[in-house]
């Protein structure tokens, strides 16, 4: 079996170049904060580091996501920050309860071509459909006032 090649992470973000501060529900004093630090080259290779880092969901964590170059590995970060905080219970928010931090998921890139088509238009339909729940909402408490 070939040997694979270790790569020495940094442990420390380095410079913050995106810092958020999200609210936990029914937890005022509490906060979760998101630093996503500068994409930087690991090693010799191809491989990019993204450093992100949580703290408010239990003990501070300083996660690398790893990506073929920058943009991949920033976007791979943005998901992974996305998962963390979907999956937090309570789930933290930026404006109101439900709306995930305002972080979204990016398709799959290495799925095919029309399974991203379908997926994205199954997004975008959901979407809609919110939105137009959203103003028919609206219209009744107009009308009810």
């Amino acid at each position: 079996m070939a040997k694979v090649p270790r790569i020495s992470v940094p442990r420390k973000l380095g410079r913050a170049i995106a810092v958020r501060r999200l609210r936990v529900p029914g937890h005022s004093a509490r906060a979760v904060i998101i630093r996503i630090g500068a994409p930087r080259r690991l090693g010799a290779g191809w491989d990019w580091g993204c450093p992100v880092e949580i703290s408010g969901l239990g003990a501070p964590r300083l996660r690398y996501v790893f990506g073929v170059d920058a943009f991949q590995a920033l976007q791979l970060g943005l998901d992974y920050i996305a998962i963390r905080t979907a999956a937090a219970k309570p789930r933290p928010s930026l404006f109101e309860r439900g709306d995930g931090g305002c972080f979204t998921r990016s398709l799959p890139t290495c799925l095919p071509v029309a399974t991203q088509k379908r997926l994205q238009k199954l997004i975008d339909q959901a979407a809609v459909r919110w939105l137009r729940n959203q103003k028919r909402s609206a219209a009744r408490r107009k009308r009810r006032r």
